[in-house]
C-alpha cells in the first residue's frame, strides 16, 4: 500500500472546514469559543500546505500514466502539460493530445480535483456541445457524462469527464487511504481510449478554426 497521505486525506474529510480556515477568499467557519484561534490557523495552514504537495504527487503519478498511454499510441503525442507548481496550486493537471497527422487535430485532457468527493479524469475540447455530443457517441459506455449535467453541471459545454471516481469511501475511519488504485483508475479511463477514438476526438466536428493556436483558453470550469 502506497498512501495517499494523511494530510490530504484529512482535508477532504474536513473539506468545506479546511477551505475555510486554508483557502484565500472561501468564507470562513465560525470559530467562536474556540481556543487558540490563530494557532488553529496555523495548523490548518501547515496541513493545507502538506494536501497540496500529497495531491501534486497523486496528480504526477496519473499524468505520467496518462502521457505513456497517447503517447504509445504513435498517432498523437501529449504536450503542453502543467509543471509542480500549477499542480500544487490549482489540484488540476492537463495536457493537450496532438494528432501527428493532422495540424489542426486536437485535444485538452486532464484530472480534477475532488468534486463531491471524486476525481475527474476528462477531455475538453472547443466546439461546446457538437465536440461532447460527438465524445460521447463514439466512447459510449467509456464515457461518464457530459459539461452541463450530473457532477459536471458547472462544467464548460465542451468539456467530457470519462470517470467519476470516488476518493474516500463514506464510512471511512481513520486516514489511510491506498493511493495506487486510485491512480490506476484514473489511468484506465483514458487506456480504454484507442487509437481510433483518438483520431476522431482530436479531428473534432469540423466547420471552424479547429487549430489549437484558435482556442480560448480555460478549459474545463468547475
Amino acid at each position: 500500500m502506497t498512501p495517499l497521505g494523511k494530510p490530504l486525506v484529512f482535508y477532504l474529510k474536513y473539506m468545506a472546514e479546511m477551505e475555510g480556515l486554508y483557502v484565500e477568499g472561501s468564507e470562513e467557519p465560525d470559530l467562536t469559543g474556540l481556543d487558540e484561534v490563530e494557532h488553529v490557523r496555523e495548523l490548518a495552514c501547515a496541513v493545507g500546505d502538506a494536501a497540496c504537495e500529497k495531491m501534486a504527487d497523486f496528480l504526477e503519478l496519473c499524468g505520467k500514466g496518462i502521457e505513456e498511454h497517447f503517447n504509445g499510441l504513435g498517432i498523437a503525442t501529449l504536450t503542453n502539460k502543467g509543471k509542480r507548481a500549477y499542480l500544487v496550486r490549482n489540484w488540476k493537471w492537463e495536457g493537450k493530445v496532438r494528432l501527428s497527422s493532422a495540424p489542426g487535430g486536437w485535444f485538452d485532457c486532464g484530472v480534477s480535483h475532488p468534486v463531491e468527493g471524486n476525481v475527474i479524469p476528462w477531455v475538453w475540447r472547443r466546439g461546446g456541445r457538437s465536440w461532447a455530443e460527438l465524445v460521447m457517441k463514439t466512447l459510449g459506455d467509456r464515457a461518464y457524462s457530459r459539461g452541463g449535467s450530473g457532477v459536471m453541471r458547472n462544467w464548460e459545454t465542451g468539456s467530457v469527464a470519462l470517470a467519476c471516481i470516488q476518493v474516500l469511501d463514506k464510512n471511512l475511519q481513520g486516514f489511510d487511504v491506498d493511493r495506487d488504485p486510485l491512480v490506476a483508475k484514473v489511468v484506465g479511463a483514458f487506456t480504454a481510449l484507442r487509437a481510433d477514438d483518438v483520431e476522431i476526438m482530436a479531428r473534432g466536428v469540423g466547420g471552424e478554426d479547429d487549430s489549437p493556436e484558435a482556442e480560448e483558453p480555460g478549459g474545463p470550469t468547475e
